[in-house]
């Protein structure tokens, strides 16, 4: 007998998930694989979240109440570039061929 499938919840990034998104984004296997300077401070992740604009959507994937994936979507302002924007995101190792990352992008 199989044990059931996790829940897992996607809601928009709050204060509550910033310590989560800033430990999964310190995880080795996930620093790696992303943009970004690696092992940024919870302060950094806190004003990230502060300057989120109409045009930054920022997700979290949770399962349990930990964060086991983040997405940020942002659409550029310029007008000439309006129909542009970039796209981030990143899974725990644990969650890594689950479909959390469709999740994120399906609910962005």
């Amino acid at each position: 007998m199989h044990a059931p499938a996790p829940q897992i919840l996607i809601q928009r990034m709050a204060e509550i998930h910033i310590e989560g998104v800033t430990a999964l984004y310190n995880e080795p296997a996930v620093c790696r694989q992303v943009l970004q300077m690696p092992f940024q401070s919870i302060d950094v992740w806190r004003k990230r979240l502060a300057a989120s604009t109409e045009r930054h959507v920022k997700l979290v994937a949770l399962s349990g109440g930990e964060v086991i994936g983040s997405l940020g979507l942002e659409q550029y302002s310029r007008s000439r570039q309006s129909h542009v924007g970039a796209i981030g995101m990143g899974v725990a190792s644990a969650w890594h061929g689950k479909g959390i990352g469709s999740k994120l992008l399906a609910a962005a």
